[in-house]
This record gives C-alpha cells, sequence and structure tokens, in this order.
C-alpha cells in the first residue's frame, strides 16, 4: 500500500513540475515577442546606426551583393547606400519579412547573410536563457 501512495505522490509531483515548467516557458515566449516588438518599435536613428554598422561588418564578407531590409527601413536603406560611398557594391532587394535589420546576399546568390534582429535576438536568447531562468524561477 505504501509503495502505491509513493508512486502516486511521485506522479502527483511530476504533474506540477511539467506544468510549472510549461508555465514557466510560456512567460519566457511572451518576454521574447516583447523584447522583439520593443527593438522594432526604436526611433529611426537606432535603425540607421544599427543597419550602417551591419553592413561594414559584412563587407568583409560580401564586399558586393543585394541587402534586403523590411518595409519600415527601405528608404533608410536607400538613403544609406546612396550617401556612403564605402558601400557602392551594395544595391538593395526586395523588401523581406523581419522586424529589423538586414540580410544580404551575395551577388551570385550562394552566400547570404542574415543579420536581422531576430537572429540576434536569438543567439542571445540561447546563450542567456539557462541564466534568466535561473534568477527568475528559483
Amino acid at each position: 500500500m505504501e509503495h502505491i501512495t509513493n508512486q502516486e505522490a511521485s506522479a502527483a509531483n511530476l504533474v506540477v513540475k511539467r506544468q510549472l515548467l510549461n508555465t514557466q516557458k510560456e512567460l519566457l515566449d511572451q518576454v521574447y515577442s516583447a523584447a522583439l516588438s520593443r527593438i522594432a518599435e526604436l526611433p529611426e536613428d537606432f535603425h540607421r546606426d544599427t543597419i550602417k554598422t551591419l553592413l561594414s561588418r559584412a563587407r568583409s564578407e560580401i564586399p558586393e551583393g543585394i541587402v534586403h531590409c523590411n518595409r519600415r527601413d527601405s528608404e533608410l536603406l536607400s538613403r544609406i547606400l546612396s550617401s556612403d560611398t564605402s558601400l557602392k557594391g551594395y544595391t538593395k532587394g526586395d523588401p523581406v519579412e523581419i522586424e529589423g535589420g538586414v540580410i544580404i546576399e551575395s551577388k551570385d546568390g550562394e552566400l547570404q547573410l542574415d543579420y536581422s534582429y531576430r537572429t540576434f535576438l536569438n543567439g542571445v536568447w540561447e546563450t542567456g536563457l539557462k541564466d534568466a531562468s535561473g534568477i527568475l524561477f528559483r
């Protein structure tokens, strides 16, 4: 009888732990979505400076290519490409569905750099998730 009671208690503990983990995951997913939205809502000068930095960074890997950004930053990208002679190897491509940042592809289409905000947030998220979970859910 005691063995059955222990099994039932263990099963109940497992159910509670699973529910707690699911709730924690839902909360972290909400934080992730909110962070991505907040980054996308930052002022134009943030996006301008970020795009310039990302394009400078990409030049060593793809010195000439096609740059894609979201619709919001399309005009901004045009101004950046036309005003910065160090970026003369780049042309503006079609808008893509990203929250911000750029996606750069080589002219031959064989290489693509995903410098979208989501990609960077995913990198930070993966490395910091364990630490954040430890702090939030002690």
